[in-house]
């Protein structure tokens, strides 16, 4: 029309109101609010779901970079979302495992504008990387190609707004707030170690036998910094010049007996003697003192000479010369509390770093090369290549490098160590710095650096025993120092342990006599956590014309009274044993006369708790076929779905998974626009009736679900079923009535 013309009727008129909640104190993991209510008050007239927004801010807190669920963002904190009238007695929405639902919903709407609109507003992290991290940032803004790293991350402070994911609160009809005398909307919170992840996941997290460790490069000590040791010689790297200018061997030392040495006459640590002849031909130290000091008990450097000891008077000193293999400097088995012990770990592969599978695992060698199956993946969408990097090359943008930077270890973390049979596994080593290890074939590999902390050593018996890695020395003490460590890394995996981050641990012998070491003490003691601060729901009012107002109140008020429909959801939830064969499972139905469709996602309980877990993700499990059963009506459809290729390591939807699982999504009024991924987040569904239909379940019978385990499944499962139908709720004279 013109735009001179009169329109026709009054434009709608809208805005946001602000409803704060009823407690308006911050909400974290540890401080015992577990319940978030609002009452949308009924002077909104008529109210929006769809255009209303859920804000909060929420900084996370902790070592390993936790955050959010990726599969649900933000909204994988709220299990339960309750909805009830003004009055609080008549229930409207009541969703259980809200945040299951969510990942489900994401899993199937992606497109590039949603996953953009979910990494913006409601928290979805989207890669694996400390760079361009939505919660976590390095301090002082640097990024990973600025060199290297020696403080924890600084938490960033994000802000969501989206609208709930719910049936009702997503809603694009007008709701009568009026009539309903206000809303009453209460959120409970998710347990934090279901609802919370670490960035990297599993990557770098004990479980049984260290299967999610990580490798380190197959070396102990580095030759002069920059290129690794021969294969063969790892472990038994010369520490010593055995001729030359002023070495003498010296008698009278006893093989793993332990001496202290001296440069210049100032006792500078121990010597432990590993060969067994009359004279020192090979030895490890025992270092005390702190790198680059010129005095006192400093630490030795190549071409020192060092003088050990001697046990009896009959005895002649061993004068030896320090070889560069020795990289006094901090490299190799040489470490006290004041340096770091470097550890290289693989980039991707064996030939990453100029050495092939076979060399390494040859009979004899020290070290297994990473497996293809559980360290570092096997290609698969299920078991991707997680390859550890330092950071991209100097020739990327600092700011865009991601999601090659994948960095599972942060600062403040204690680094377990564990042979590769997952024996003897010990601690002791703080993560002081990660750097970059460069080799002559690779320059992007990245470098822990650990700092030791073993107990404070008061004495060593001279010509006795040396103590372990993991002890102190044994009575008599006759010499007394300040620390003594040695680092034994062969045949090794790192990892860190889930229960250290959620908890923090301390410290025990490190000093806080220097800001670097209270900075390590500080991260140690660092839980995980997270604040939510500022909760608000912005609820968006339109203002009809008062026609349809008074006509909406004179029906609310009449005998025959204002008929709403809703669509909601009903949660049923089923433990399952892990059994291998024909499986069964009723799924409880009360009053629901108008159903829609049935979603049933099968959750592994042993992932449920922990945040190495994807706690909110299907799994198939080696499911061969489903099928529901509808009491009188029978077998639905009428034939088993075949879904056994959902747990192939690339999943596959087959044809009729795929036509099963439109319907069911059609009919929860959610536009399927994505299968690329959905094998990865799995689930079952039937849609009950055909669109603008619906099924009498009650007139039914019983609803259950039938699947077929040919393979035995790794888990049990706790299925949670999402029945999807209509709730009419009347509102008349003589008050409200609703039904399913």
């Amino acid at each position: 029309m013109d735009l001179v013309d009169a329109p026709d009727g009054m434009p709608l008129v809208s805005q946001q109101i602000v409803v704060k909640p009823e407690n308006q104190a911050d909400i974290t993991k540890s401080n015992g609010s577990r319940n978030i209510r609002f009452l949308i008050p009924d002077y909104l007239g008529y109210w929006l779901p769809s255009q209303s927004n859920f804000t909060f801010d929420i900084k996370m807190k902790g070592r390993g970079l936790p955050i959010p669920s990726r599969d649900a963002g933000a909204h994988s904190l709220f299990q339960t979302i309750r909805s009830h009238d003004g009055t609080g007695t008549h229930l409207l929405e009541d969703v259980v495992h809200y945040n299951t639902f969510v990942a489900q919903k994401f899993n199937y709407t992606k497109t590039e504008a949603s996953q953009s609109n979910r990494s913006e507003f409601q928290g979805v992290q989207a890669n694996q990387s400390y760079d361009n991290n939505l919660y976590w940032a390095l301090q002082g803004g640097q990024n990973w190609t600025n060199g290297t790293i020696t403080d924890p991350l600084v938490p960033r402070n994000v802000q969501i707004v989206t609208p709930l994911q719910s049936k009702l609160y997503n809603n694009d009809e007008y709701i009568p707030c009026e009539a309903l005398g206000g809303v009453r909307l209460e959120l409970q919170m998710e347990n934090f170690s279901r609802a919370i992840e670490y960035t990297t996941g599993s990557l770098g997290v004990q479980f049984d036998k260290s299967i999610d460790a990580v490798m380190p490069v197959p070396l102990t000590i580095l030759e002069n910094g920059s290129s690794k040791a021969a294969v063969g010689a790892q472990t038994k790297l010369d520490m010593f010049l055995y001729a030359g200018a002023g070495y003498v061997a010296g008698t009278g030392y006893v093989q793993n007996n332990l001496y202290s040495f001296s440069i210049g006459g100032v006792d500078c640590g121990y010597v432990k003697v590993l060969n067994a002849g009359p004279g020192v031909t090979e030895a490890e130290l025992f270092c005390l003192g702190m790198t680059g000091a010129t005095t006192s008990t400093r630490i030795p450097v190549a071409g020192d000479l060092i003088t050990l000891s001697k046990q009896a008077p009959a005895d002649t000193a061993a004068v030896l010369i320090l070889n560069n293999g020795v990289n006094g400097s901090g490299d190799g088995s040489v470490g006290n509390h004041y340096q770091n012990v470097h550890l290289p770990l693989w980039d991707s592969t064996p030939a990453a770093l100029g050495t092939t599978a076979t060399a390494i695992g040859s009979a004899g060698s020290i070290l297994s090369p990473p497996s293809t199956t559980t360290h570092f993946g096997d290609g698969t969408l299920r078991s991707p290549y997680r390859n550890v990097s330092r950071k991209a090359s100097a020739a990327y943008n600092p700011g865009g490098c991601h999601p090659t930077t994948i960095m599972p270890f942060e600062v403040g973390d204690q680094i377990y160590i564990s042979y590769l049979d997952g024996a003897n596994p010990t601690g002791g080593c703080v993560l002081a710095g990660i750097d970059e290890y460069v080799s002559s074939t690779q320059s992007d590999t990245p470098r822990l650096l650990l700092r030791p902390d073993r107990p404070v050593v008061a004495g060593m018996v001279v010509g006795g025993p040396a103590p372990d890695k993991t002890t102190q020395a044994p009575s008599p003490r006759v010499w007394t120092g300040d620390y003594g460590f040695t680092h034994l890394m062969d045949g090794i995996q790192v990892y860190v342990k889930d229960s250290e981050r959620m908890d923090g641990y301390t410290l025990t012998n490190i000093p806080t006599t220097a800001p670097e070491f209270q900075k390590l003490h500080d991260s140690a003691a660092n839980t995980c956590d997270f604040t939510i601060a500022d909760i608000q729901y912005q609820a968006q009012q339109v203002v009809l014309p008062e026609s349809v107002r008074a006509a909406d109140m004179a029906a609310a008020n009449s005998e025959k009274g204002l008929q709403i429909d809703l669509q909601t959801i009903e949660t049923r939830l089923v433990n399952q044993a892990a059994i291998q064969g024909p499986t069964s499972q009723l799924i409880s139905i009360p009053n629901i006369t108008r159903a829609l469709s049935v979603l049933s996602v099968p959750l592994a309980q042993t992932e449920q708790r922990g945040l190495a877990y994807n706690s909110l993700r299907g799994v198939p499990d080696n499911l061969s076929t489903y099928q529901y059963e509808l009491g009188q009506a029978g077998l639905v459809p009428t034939r088993p779905v075949p879904v056994e290729k959902a747990s192939l390591g690339n999943p596959l939807v087959q044809a009729w998974e795929v036509n099963e699982k439109m319907k069911t999504m059609s009919s929860f009024d959610l536009v399927v626009s994505n299968l690329n991924h959905v094998g990865m987040n799995f689930a079952v569904g039937r849609q009950f009736s055909r669109p603008g239909m619906w099924f009498d379940l009650m007139r039914a019978g019983d609803l259950l679900l039938r699947g077929q385990y040919d393979l035995a499944q790794a888990s049990p499962k706790l299925f949670v079923h999402f029945l999807n139908h209509i709730r009419s709720i009347n509102i008349n004279r003589g008050g409200m009535e609703i039904t399913n």
